[in-house]
């Protein structure tokens, strides 16, 4: 399989699931009953290739090395950290250290080391909560969102209090049996539980808030379910029990 180094203007060339299984048959490997699974499974392992999407043929694999190229030069262990602790913060954050160490699986001890490389790219908002320095400023106006079950805006923290209030976690995961249900987000904080149902002419969208919801969180909900509309391509009627 070849590839070709990837750019702004010419991504990454790769082989479908097909196409190498037909190379596999040409070099007299029979990928039947498993085989080529494993041996993409193996050269996945070993990090020579990777799933790497394409206009071409779709989802492809592509040869790792060329599709996401060493950086140079390798960042010492402080580097690392750092850019471990930026990630994260940029796209869970605000965080605490103990967040950071229980999705990361870092050592606490590394966490910390990775705030003191950070410097002033990171600020502490209080209550040991950190933030990007250079995070987007809120407007007023309230967001909301749809998200699914297991979404990581509640799995991301190992403290959930400040985005699902406690007195309601048994309404997203009923029983406590580890089933999240899908979430409706307004203003940071989870507000309801939501579901679908496909009609013959359009997907019921049906919000089940905890509590009453004011003017500006149904609007902001029904922004969400817009943008959901956009992305199933199907029209979506909307309602709040």
């Amino acid at each position: 399989m070849r590839a070709t180094p990837p750019s702004r203007h010419c991504p990454t060339v790769g082989r479908s699931r097909d196409e190498l299984f037909a190379a596999y048959r040409a070099a007299g490997i029979d990928p039947a009953g498993g085989r080529g699974y494993h041996v993409v499974l193996q050269l996945s392992q070993e990090g020579l290739v990777a799933w790497g999407p394409t206009a071409r043929v779709g989802q492809a694999l592509v040869l790792l090395d060329e599709w996401a190229p060493p950086q140079s030069p390798v960042p010492d262990r402080d580097g690392a950290l750092r850019r471990v602790l930026i990630g994260h913060l940029r796209g869970r954050g605000p965080a605490t250290e103990v967040d950071v160490a229980s999705w990361t699986k870092l050592p606490l001890g590394d966490v910390r080391r990775a705030r003191a490389a950070a410097g002033d790219a990171v600020e502490d908002l209080g209550d040991g909560l950190l933030a990007l320095a250079d995070r987007p400023a809120t407007g007023g106006i309230p967001t909301g969102h749809l998200l699914p079950g297991f979404d990581e805006y509640l799995l991301g923290y190992a403290d959930r209090s400040a985005q699902l209030d406690p007195a309601y976690a048994d309404r997203v995961v009923p029983g406590g049996n580890g089933m999240f249900l899908p979430m409706a987000v307004v203003r940071g904080r989870v507000v309801g539980t939501w579901s679908r149902t496909e009609r013959s002419r359009a997907v019921h969208v049906t919000i089940v808030p905890f509590e009453p919801l004011d003017t500006a969180a149904v609007r902001a909900l029904e922004a969400a379910a817009d943008r959901y509309r956009r992305f199933l391509g199907s029209p979506i009627e909307f309602s709040v029990t």
